[in-house]
């Protein structure tokens, strides 16, 4: 049986910022989340998650110029490798181009894989997108990790055990779902791995912001776990290729299929509309006991529901700490931009 979370808590002081603050882009608003890990009393359940928060701001500023793969900050105070090597690893963000919030390339992210001074270098490990230009502003963050989320040593207090019997986590690679789990002992030894290797560390598993995270948990009582972190904000762009697409809504708010932005009426931009879910993109929610399929209607020219294709289901939400699919039919990718939610920081 599969499970989304319950609607995910924030801090009444971060509540109350998120309605009543005009916060810039760039801004660090801070506070934690509970992720439920729901159980089944009966045998197992998958729970269908994301993260809800971003790891803290670790820097931020404005490029000087840029490369192929490059950003040059003249402003830049780090030291040789402060965002990659034994520090961890770090992405960059890039929050406004061509002097705009939604300017070309704004809300992708790039792992560092260099950093270094004289001049202040940031080196990605793959290109800037087309378009990316001055005026640029971007932001460093550390990933998240299994380790960072759960704990090093299992804190967060999900089943360990061996990879038949321990809770386990499944991480999508853009092909198919690795599992991990907290080995507790015998061969191997004990601490974070992923089924089929039993003696390799996967503490520092990357989880990518806008990463679905199902848990698929053998026990059954809920677990809660905490996870201290900071809002995203501004736009996300994230890439939507052939197949199944497992993504989870980044933001602290919930989205609708309507605010989404999945759909901008260009196939090249965003989801393929059709006359039925047969012949359309397909946007998969979990209903708590099925998926219901959504597609746009290109008829009608409105979100419908595969079940109920009568009623417009624009306002059909997707929940902040939760993950769902995305059935990509054309054999074209497209980059999907999320607007912030909610709107107001």
């Amino acid at each position: 049986m599969i499970s989304l979370p319950t609607r995910l808590l924030l801090p009444a002081l971060l509540l109350t910022s998120l309605l009543q603050a005009q916060v810039s882009s760039t801004s660090n608003i801070v506070g934690f989340t509970t992720v439920p890990i729901e159980g089944n009393p009966s045998g197992t359940r998958l729970n269908l998650n994301s993260l809800s928060l971003t790891t803290n701001i670790d820097y931020q500023s404005a490029a000087t110029s840029l490369g192929t793969n490059t950003i040059i900050d003249s402003t830049g105070s780090w030291a040789d490798d402060a965002f990659n090597g034994s520090n961890g690893a770090y992405y960059l963000e890039i929050v406004t181009s061509a002097g705009s919030a939604t300017g070309p390339g704004v809300g992708n992210t790039y792992r560092i894989s260099d950093t270094s001074t004289a001049p202040a270098t940031i080196t990605l490990n793959e290109p800037l997108a087309p378009g990316v230009s001055l005026p640029l502003t971007y932001r460093v963050r550390k990933y998240w990790t299994l380790a960072s989320v759960f704990g090093a040593t299992n804190s967060s207090g999900l089943q360990g055990g061996t990879q038949t019997s321990a809770d386990q986590i499944l991480l999508w690679n853009g092909n198919r779902h690795q599992t991990f789990y907290y080995q507790t002992s015998g061969i191997g030894g004990t601490g974070w791995r992923q089924t089929g290797d039993q003696h390799t560390d996967a503490s520092s598993t990357l989880i990518e912001p806008t990463a679905g995270v199902v848990v698929k948990r053998g026990q059954s009582s809920t677990l809660n776990v905490i996870i201290s972190g900071a809002l995203k904000t501004g736009q996300t762009t994230v890439s939507v290729n052939q197949g199944y697409n497992y993504i989870g809504n980044p933001f602290g708010a919930d989205m609708t299929l309507a605010s989404s932005g999945l759909f901008t009426g260009d196939n090249a931009t965003g989801i393929a509309a059709g006359t039925d879910a047969a012949s359309s993109d397909q946007v998969q929610l979990w209903n708590g006991s099925a998926y219901i399929t959504y597609y746009y209607n290109s008829t009608s020219g409105g979100w419908r529901s595969a079940t109920d294709p009568s009623i417009n289901a624009g306002t059909t939400s997707i929940p902040y700490g939760s993950s769902f699919i995305i059935r990509r039919l054309s054999s074209s990718s497209f980059s999907w931009k999320m607007p912030q939610h909610p709107s107001s920081l």
